[in-house]
């Protein structure tokens, strides 16, 4: 179903040689069939927009291969660039966008605090990877009344996200509420979300076919700034709400407070700043490109911080962070069950390997491939396969 969600846009390739950035074309390259492969990119909701800046010249690829001698090519300085906020967080100047500050536009317009967030906190993928959607009334409304404008040079709208009311917990001392809300023994350690299955219900993914494509369970889902996550459970909203003033709310996404992560500006403070605007307070445009206001900003927002009273089940268990967050949704990734190797080498095995005293090498011994393994390695291969071809078929009849 992912292909067909997203399409592929071709954008205009570039390489960096010297500090410089300059144009190549695939008589630059060994691999010509290479070169065409990373010039396209796959993108849903901002596909047209994409194609767009790549023809207006602002945004480029890097292809991944090295390009033959561009000795002597005239380009323009990448300082001119910013090559990571629209990179992927793992190939840093993957992408560059041409830009007159230290972030890209398209990341001010999605975080405006963008300046005074860590570094590698930015959009990323989710850019390319948000589908397009469909929100139903309710949830039109909330996004109409609480997005919020942002200066760069002249007054925008923050770019477009699905918004929905949101309480910040600390994840370290929240297991017994996510528990009690669940009905698991869940936590929000792993930098989970849950959702309110009305809210979720509320979204649709739409095809470049015209279809409606309901949210599946898990989804993979961001905030601003690369507060990313996978729903770990779903509750039913007339029981989780959050009385803020004399206003009670219905809870859509409960998600960790971010810990000592240098994002919570693009989190709590503007779902903060989104909150006033919904129930009807002044809210300033945010000076997206002046550092001096936007910490000022950030430190008027705090002395307002809405908090409210969570209730759950009819019953008020504490005083919560809450606010308006802005999320993005990522259908690429297939998260059905699938058969792959073992591997011990991960740093997340190390770790809990060493927390439960475990000696790996003593569990999982090295072996010579025999004629016995290599047929169960087939057989999960062939299983794998299977699976794959259940998932096309299924998205054939859908």
């Amino acid at each position: 179903m992912s292909s067909k969600l997203y399409k592929h846009v071709r954008v205009k390739p570039v390489s960096i040689n010297d500090d410089y950035v300059v144009p190549v074309s695939h008589s630059d390259y060994t691999n010509s069939q290479s070169f065409y492969q990373s010039t396209r990119v796959y993108a849903g909701l901002f596909a047209n927009f994409v194609q767009l800046l790549s023809n207006k010249g602002r945004l480029f690829v890097v292809p991944k291969e090295e390009p033959k001698d561009l000795s002597g090519r005239e380009g323009i300085p990448v300082s001119k660039f910013d090559g990571v906020s629209l990179s992927s967080i793992n190939r840093p100047y993957s992408r560059l966008f041409l830009t007159s500050y230290p972030k890209s536009e398209i990341e001010m317009l999605a975080n405006p605090f963008a300046l005074v967030t860590d570094g590698s906190r930015c959009l990323h993928t989710f850019f390319y990877q948000m589908p397009m959607f469909k929100l139903n009334k309710q949830l039109v409304e909330l996004r109409n009344r609480s997005k919020l404008e942002v200066l760069i040079h002249r007054r925008f709208v923050e770019l477009p996200g699905v918004h929905g009311i949101t309480v910040f917990v600390d994840k370290d001392k929240a297991d017994a509420l996510i528990e009690q809300i669940s009905n698991l023994p869940l936590s929000l350690k792993g930098d989970g979300f849950l959702v309110s299955r009305q809210w979720i219900d509320g979204i649709k993914f739409l095809t470049y076919y015209g279809e409606e494509v309901p949210v599946p369970d898990p989804v993979k889902m961001a905030g601003a700034a690369r507060s990313k996550g996978i729903t770990i459970a779903r509750f039913e909203q007339n029981r989780v709400l959050v009385k803020v003033n004399d206003t009670v709310l219905p809870v859509h996404v409960i998600m960790n407070t971010q810990g000592k992560r240098l994002n919570k500006a693009a989190n709590i403070v503007m779902s903060a700043l989104r909150l006033q605007k919904y129930l009807g307070m002044d809210v300033e445009p945010i000076d997206a490109t002046d550092v001096e206001k936007l910490k000022s900003r950030i430190h008027e927002t705090l002395q307002r911080m809405q908090t409210g009273v969570l209730i759950v089940d009819g019953q008020e268990v504490g005083e919560v962070f809450v606010g308006i967050n802005k999320f993005y949704f990522d259908m690429t990734h297939n998260t059905l069950p699938r058969v792959s190797r073992l591997n011990i080498d991960y740093v997340q095995v190390e770790v809990l390997a060493n927390a439960l005293d475990l000696d790996l090498l003593d569990m999982f011994p090295r072996r010579d491939r025999t004629e016995q393994l290599q047929k169960l390695f087939n057989f999960a291969s062939q299983v794998n396969y299977l699976s794959k071809l259940k998932l096309v078929e299924r998205e054939a009849r859908l």
